[in-house]
């Protein structure tokens, strides 16, 4: 998947070296004007590539009540409860976090809860598919437009 957009936008017959940032956020270290980034769990994979900083998440349709007190702020726990479909929203509200964290690099924080507050210039962008189980949630930087993104799901 990787490959296929980097050719298809790049212009490259080949997928770079990897190299690893300060908190293990990969980069082709031939190539420091392409940013990607890639997720996976049972149900799909994402990729996403892009001229700046890029982060992507993809988790399984989820709702745990003790995984949503450690992460969710009063407001999205709300948000979530009043949801007709409280464990895609919980979910969406997951990928957003993670996929901030991935563009940012900084990994996961001590205060989970006020990740979306600090969020100013970042745009995010979500796909639920219930019926393959998923949701994907990408964040890159404001003026930029990723080159390419894909996600697959698996069958299973």
């Amino acid at each position: 998947m990787l490959e296929d957009i980097l050719r298809e936008h790049f212009g490259t017959d080949r997928c770079p070296v990897f190299s690893y940032g300060i908190h293990g956020k990969p980069y082709f270290r031939e190539h420091p004007e392409i940013s990607f980034n890639i997720s996976h769990c049972r149900r799909g994979i994402a990729c996403a590539v892009s001229d700046s900083p890029v982060g992507i998440d993809i988790e399984e349709i989820q709702y745990d009540e003790k995984f949503v007190s450690i992460i969710l702020n009063p407001g999205e726990l709300a948000t979530v409860r009043n949801s007709n479909e409280p464990d895609v929203e919980f979910t969406r509200l997951w990928t957003l976090k993670e996929s901030f964290l991935k563009l940012t690099g900084g990994g996961i924080r001590d205060n989970l809860k006020d990740i979306l507050l600090e969020t100013e210039g970042v745009r995010f962008k979500t796909h639920a598919n219930r019926s393959a189980g998923y949701v994907c949630s990408m964040a890159v930087y404001d003026k930029h437009t990723p080159a390419g993104t894909s996600t697959g799901s698996s069958q299973r």
